[in-house]
């Protein structure tokens, strides 16, 4: 596969995730495509310069005439995918901002339910232990209320 149609599926590939963004506003389809048209500019860099280039022996464009309106198109495409990212960045910020508010809410929300738990724990171990001492506690004054009767039957 060459270089042209490799940059060519990516940017395809970018354009899919740039129309899911804007359909279902999903961050990661922004970042994606963001981070695919930030490669493709280097791309589209090597194809504008090569397709001014003139071969030196025959003074003919290095393209055919196919291919350069192909690398036209690339670059036409590829110009409008960055406009239109740069044009929804702020957007895009927005709701990354909203996503990152969402989880800390949810991050407070688990740190509170957590110390709810633990605090239920504490007051239910605390509990055991009031009603062990008590059971401790009446069954001492049981057995020390036997001996304070005197000698038993088995001792006379």
């Amino acid at each position: 596969m060459s270089a042209f149609s490799k940059s060519l599926k990516a940017l395809e590939a970018a354009e899919a995730a740039l129309r899911i963004w804007e359909e279902e506003r999903t961050v990661s389809a922004f970042d994606e495509a963001s981070g695919s048209a930030e490669r493709l500019q280097t791309d589209a860099d090597g194809f504008s310069r090569r397709l001014e280039e003139v071969d030196a022996l025959t003074q003919e464009p290095r393209y055919g005439p196919k291919m350069r309106e192909r690398v036209k198109d690339f670059l036409t495409r590829q110009q409008r995918l960055t406009e239109a990212l740069e044009s929804t960045a702020a957007a895009a910020a927005a709701s990354r901002a909203q996503l990152q508010v969402q989880a800390e809410d949810v991050a407070r929300e688990k740190e509170e339910v957590e110390r709810a738990r633990e605090e239920e724990h504490r007051m239910r171990v605390v509990r055991i232990a009031q009603s062990r001492f008590r059971f401790q506690g009446l069954s001492r004054r049981s057995i020390g209320h036997r001996r304070r009767k005197g000698p038993s039957w088995r001792s006379a």
